[in-house]
């Protein structure tokens, strides 16, 4: 088939910041660490996307061609359910190189950091 086209083919500078909502859609069984490889899940695409904002770049893009994850490291504080609402906060202070340099923290909306 036809490649996608982008969502925007010019879209504008944006900070390598930004704060979004997630959750898995449906609830899940509750099983020894699948809320954490769900969260896991979930957190990938997403600050991949946020190192590609300050240099103009949307998703799909023809600009681009595979995004891949190098290394994704989590560390988990406390329980939670990848079920519930979660607030992740992303930031990437550098991308350039082919490379990007991406943070990430999951909030639980009660209790705080996962």
């Amino acid at each position: 088939g036809a490649p996608h086209a982008p969502l925007d083919p010019d879209p504008p500078s944006m900070p390598s910041r930004q704060l979004l909502w997630v959750r898995i859609r449906e609830p899940i069984t509750k099983a020894p660490g699948l809320d954490a490889a769900c969260a896991a899940y979930i957190s990938d695409q997403p600050l991949l996307l946020t190192a590609l904002r300050p240099h103009r770049i949307s998703f799909p893009s023809p600009k681009l061609g595979a995004l891949a994850t190098l290394d994704h490291s989590m560390w988990f504080h406390g329980p939670f359910d990848a079920d519930d609402w979660l607030l992740y906060d992303m930031h990437a202070p550098f991308a350039g190189s082919g490379r990007a340099l991406c943070f990430g923290h999951l909030y639980r909306p009660d209790t705080g950091q996962l």
